[in-house]
């Protein structure tokens, strides 16, 4: 119910696209210093604004955008000010949130930090009609590639089910991407 509420809302708007949400692996990573990374994400920050100049644009953490060498560093050099840029407040880490409207957009760093207690505190404390988490890996198994889920290790299975448990306290809906296809 709560998915065909949002298509009527979707299908009730005038039509123009509000913002962008990107699941990561906005880059392909593994650029071989920090400084071809950082041209990477200035590259990619030039190619989406010159398509969509007006359109509010914010992107996960993806491990391509991540891997190689200098890639963490780069990614809190030129895409956290971006993010900042695009929520219109400081954002010092891939895990952040912004409203729109009575909706949350709650976005969660699966690589570095994945902090439970941040993630439970931010859908706690914002009264929110949607909360929606964006997330690079997939919380859950669902193709092939089952493994590369968030918490997939045994000795992660405690988390795994905080985790879970979280987003269904809070009806959270979950947007993620890696597996590089549709499922």
């Amino acid at each position: 119910r709560l998915l065909q509420r949002i298509q009527t809302e979707i299908e009730a708007s005038d039509g123009r696209m509000q913002m962008v949400l990107q699941g990561g692996d906005l880059t392909e990573g593994l650029c071989g210093s920090r400084e071809l990374q950082e041209t990477q994400f200035r590259d990619v920050r030039q190619f989406v604004r010159g398509h969509i100049p007006e359109t509010p644009f914010f992107s996960a953490k993806g491990n391509h955008d991540v891997t190689g060498p200098g890639a963490r560093e780069a990614f809190d050099a030129v895409m956290l000010p971006w993010l900042s840029q695009e929520c219109g407040k400081p954002v010092d880490s891939a895990s952040f949130f912004f409203r729109k409207g009575p909706d949350l957009f709650v976005f969660f760093d699966a690589y570095h930090g994945s902090d439970l207690d941040w993630l439970e505190s931010t859908l706690g404390r914002n009264a929110h009609r949607y909360a929606f988490v964006v997330m690079h890996p997939p919380a859950v198994p669902y193709t092939a590639r089952s493994t590369w889920h968030l918490f997939w290790r045994e000795k992660e299975r405690d988390r795994r089910e905080r985790f879970l448990n979280i987003l269904g306290t809070h009806e959270a809906i979950l947007l993620t991407a890696h597996l590089h296809k549709y499922g």
